[in-house]
């Protein structure tokens, strides 16, 4: 079992418009990029509180046959199926994750935040970013400032023709 961060970013780096939004991403909804192979690879997902509310405004909860873990300090209310408020932190959660028997990997939606937290830990076994080629000049960026130097080894790497370019990096050595 490996923690993925699958997630698309724009080119200059961020998650996110400067109000927390994805409406940049909207053009290309359209194509595939290999998301239901990727789902099918995945038994449990987890996700942060602000990540969690946005996702439940697209409509349908699209994971209820997923183990999806929020983390939050606040109760969820009328939950989608198979989910759970986790309170007790990034590091127990990985403990939690890894004792229980799954057979694929685990997705860490995000947010950045929520992912950093588990870069923090050497939680993060790889990111499979999907660079949108669009230029945001602002918003959330993916990743934040850390006293952690973490070297990455480009694994697979695919370009579509619409400019989105995937990029799969596992942890390595410098």
């Amino acid at each position: 079992m490996k923690f993925r961060a699958y997630l698309a970013i724009s080119a200059d780096g961020y998650v996110a418009s400067p109000d927390g939004g994805v409406a940049w991403l909207d053009s290309y909804q359209g194509e595939n990029y290999g998301y239901n192979e990727f789902l099918q690879q995945i038994d449990a997902i987890v996700l942060g509180r602000t990540s969690f509310d946005q996702s439940l405004t697209f409509g349908d909860w699209s994971y209820p046959d997923k183990h999806t873990f929020v983390l939050t300090s606040h109760p969820i209310e009328s939950p989608p199926p198979n989910t759970v408020a986790w309170h007790d932190g990034v590091e127990k959660l990985v403990e939690h994750l890894r004792g229980m028997s799954f057979h694929r990997d685990v997705w860490l939606f995000g947010g950045p935040q929520s992912i950093h937290a588990f870069r923090e830990l050497g939680a993060v076994d790889a990111y499979e970013l999907y660079v949108i080629p669009v230029l945001l000049g602002g918003g959330i960026p993916m990743f934040h400032n850390s006293d952690s130097l973490s070297w990455l080894h480009l694994t697979d790497h695919h370009a579509f023709p619409d400019g989105v370019v995937r990029l799969v990096y596992e942890l390595g050595s410098g």
